[in-house]
């Protein structure tokens, strides 16, 4: 098709992008979504450096040799991201009154994902356009995802890996060096890329439905109602890796101070009979305290 995609902006990032939002609308929606939240944010910030981090061997290693295509591509990935970043927490500033360590994390997913097509081809003033933008249409898409409730995308996936790298493939056809717009091109170069990205969604979203459709014939896809609500990891592993915070309703395993003992570990199953209550015990006699006795006088 003529398009130009320095590391799998579409056959990558669009691709699993769709094909994640195409399998959360088969599957459909968590029973307790609306409480469902973030359990540990410090892996967040984790998780998310060191994707940052991988990704300079992800866009770099793309040049398939160690030169300038490669020093280009590393320089314009970290541009990208930073910037993305910014701008992501500068929109939750505004409209939220604040940033927040998950939105700048977002920001930099989605910088990694707008330059991912382009990475090669730009130049690191252009990249910062790139993750700017292309941070604006992720930060909005989530937005409006969340507002029109569609599908249960509990991490984004769609808005930054889907909406991003088909944000990339577009504004590459404006900062390509070579043909983009800003430099003179004609437009063919968009116009292809567009049509590129377009083919990659239909084509990710109808291979995902059939390979759902067929693997549900042989096996089940879901968890069932009653391990949902009690905690996936309670069910398949034995054990509540969040204790505070596993399950909900009457099947919530959450630990309390009278079932801190009793919690399943990897050994142990919670007995049919429910947890220990506490024993009733009488007060100690030195725990008495007279109402007409008076304290000592020194």
């Amino acid at each position: 098709m003529g398009t130009k995609d320095f590391a799998g902006g579409t056959v990558v990032r669009i691709s699993s992008g769709t094909s994640a939002f195409a399998l959360a609308s088969l599957l459909g929606a968590r029973k307790e979504r609306a409480e469902s939240f973030p359990a540990n944010l410090p892996f967040v910030i984790l998780g998310g450096g060191i994707l940052w981090l991988g990704w300079t061997g992800f866009n770099g290693g793309s040049a398939f040799a160690a030169n300038g295509d490669c020093g280009l591509a590393i320089a314009t990935t970290y541009v990208a991201a930073a910037a993305a970043m910014v701008m992501w927490i500068t929109v939750e500033r505004i409209l939220d009154g604040a940033p927040t360590s998950i939105g700048a994390m977002s920001g930099a997913v989605a910088g990694l994902v707008n330059i991912t097509p382009c990475a090669g081809f730009v130049e690191p003033l252009g990249a910062l356009g790139v993750g700017a933008i292309g941070a604006l249409c992720c930060v909005f898409a989530a937005r409006g995802l969340k507002k029109l409730n569609l599908v249960d995308d509990s991490l984004d996936c769609f808005s930054l890996h889907g909406v991003g790298g088909f944000a990339g493939a577009i504004l590459g056809g404006f900062f390509d060096l070579g043909d983009g717009l800003i430099y003179g091109g004609d437009g063919l170069l968009l116009a292809k890329n567009l049509a590129g990205a377009a083919f990659g969604v239909v084509y990710s979203a109808a291979v995902t439905a059939v390979i759902f459709g067929l693997m549900r014939v042989v096996m089940r896809m879901r968890v069932s109602e009653e391990q949902e609500l009690e905690g996936v990891d309670i069910n398949c592993h034995s054990k509540a890796a969040y204790g505070k915070t596993e399950g909900f309703g009457e099947h919530s395993h959450r630990m309390t101070p009278e079932t801190a003992e009793t919690a399943p570990t990897l050994l142990t199953v919670p007995s049919p009979r429910g947890p220990r209550r506490p024993s009733q015990r009488s007060p100690r006699k030195s725990e008495h305290v007279s109402s007409t006795e008076k304290p000592t006088e020194v």
